[in-house]
């Protein structure tokens, strides 16, 4: 299968994702999180105030996503890029996504502390074959200029 066909496919059939932040002193924290996708690779989510990743999200938005399917071959989505939290309108749409592919059962999205997030896409890649050596193919590779 086409690399770029792959992750879409990974990305739509796949509920949960790691996330890994970071502090702007260093301090990291990765969480197991529900996301949503589009077709151009953008990521939504939902976090609270008050979970750790909150302030790290804020503070640098500069993050890491992975991905991982496990199958005959296991395949994997490694992704960079940054998040921004959503408001209004747009933090309704992001509402409106996560509803759609996790549930209307989630009264956790009813919560008026709940917080939206959107990921953009500086790099991504894809393992293409899990023996060794594994094989990566970049799907997308954005140079960004940091702050």
């Amino acid at each position: 299968m086409d690399p770029e066909q792959l992750t879409k496919r990974m990305l739509k059939e796949n509920r949960l994702c790691v996330l890994a932040t970071a502090s702007l002193t260093g301090k990291h924290e990765a969480a197991t999180i529900e996301y949503t996708e589009d077709e151009e690779f953008n990521l939504f989510f939902e976090t609270f105030p008050s979970y750790r990743k909150y302030p790290n999200l804020k503070q640098n938005p500069q993050v890491s996503i992975v991905i991982t399917e496990n199958s005959e071959e296991p395949r994997t989505i490694q992704m960079d890029g940054r998040v921004f939290e959503l408001s209004g309108k747009i933090a309704e749409e992001a509402k409106q996504r996560c509803i759609a592919k996790h549930g209307k059962g989630k009264r956790v999205y009813n919560d008026p502390e709940i917080r939206f997030f959107k990921f953009t896409l500086d790099c991504i890649k894809v393992l293409t074959h899990g023996g060794y050596p594994p094989r990566y193919k970049i799907i997308r590779n954005k140079k960004v200029e940091i702050e």
